[in-house]
């Protein structure tokens, strides 16, 4: 019986694989950032999403209200003041209950997924949602807050004018008293800390970009050439005059 012999196929040499290993490692270092850009391309869409619905919210609360859109803050005859997110008119529009309290948490699933109110959680699994998202106050003074809002008919061009936006606090401003709110440099600087910001600020979360809806309904993602334009124009932010002008 005749037998043939077996070839054995020779085997990688250190050089072909290391070889090998570098075009894998240049393969993933050039895919990873772009595979980082999607996701997070992904959550500001979500982001996005999530203010449209602010917009209709508002918008539904103005039908039952008399003309008047969601206040950021009222004080009434009787108890402390009620900021937006115990706000239980607000809160009922998005399913939720109320305590009946000023602040109150809010569902996970409704805080921009890039923001420090998603990333920090109370045992409950709800957001601190004022960390989030905050509603345009540019153009109200006076504290307590009688009532931080406005009716449709009395807007100048609502769909200039910022209804709420991704920001680091409940109160969203252009410029407080020369604070530079809405300032690139303050995102730039602090990042997402929350509580730890010195004063309201502007979140540009979204690769350089922040997202606002208007009090028209539409929602767009903007650069800080819109959101704060050098400083020179607050017109997407105020709302009237201050009392006092």
């Amino acid at each position: 019986m005749s037998h043939s012999r077996l070839r054995r196929r020779p085997g990688f040499t250190l050089i072909e694989l290391l070889v090998a290993i570098s075009i894998i490692a240049l393969l993933i270092a050039i895919l990873l950032p772009a595979l980082a850009q999607a996701r997070a391309t992904g959550r500001m869409v979500t982001c996005l999403s999530m203010l449209k619905q602010w917009g209709l919210a508002n918008q539904v609360y103005a039908d039952e209200f008399d003309d008047h859109t969601v206040p950021a803050a009222y004080t009434p005859a009787v108890g402390p003041t009620i900021f937006w997110t115990g706000n239980a008119a607000f809160r009922r529009v998005f399913g939720m209950s109320s305590n009946g309290s000023g602040w109150e948490s809010w569902r996970a699933a409704l805080a921009c997924p890039d923001s420090y109110a998603a990333m920090n959680l109370n045992p409950a699994g709800e957001a601190p949602i004022e960390y989030s998202y905050g509603i345009n106050v540019e153009g109200f003074g006076g504290w307590p807050p009688v009532l931080w809002g406005v009716r449709r008919a009395d807007l100048p061009s609502p769909g200039r004018k910022v209804f709420a936006a991704d920001y680091q606090s409940w109160e969203a401003w252009g410029d407080r008293f020369g604070e530079r709110n809405a300032s690139p440099e303050h995102y730039a600087a602090y990042g997402e800390i929350g509580p730890g910001m010195p004063h309201p600020v502007a979140s540009y979360r979204h690769l350089g970009n922040a997202n606002a809806v208007y009090h028209d309904g539409h929602a767009a993602t903007e650069p800080p050439a819109v959101l704060w334009n050098g400083g020179a124009t607050q017109e997407n932010w105020k709302i009237h005059k201050y009392p006092w002008e």
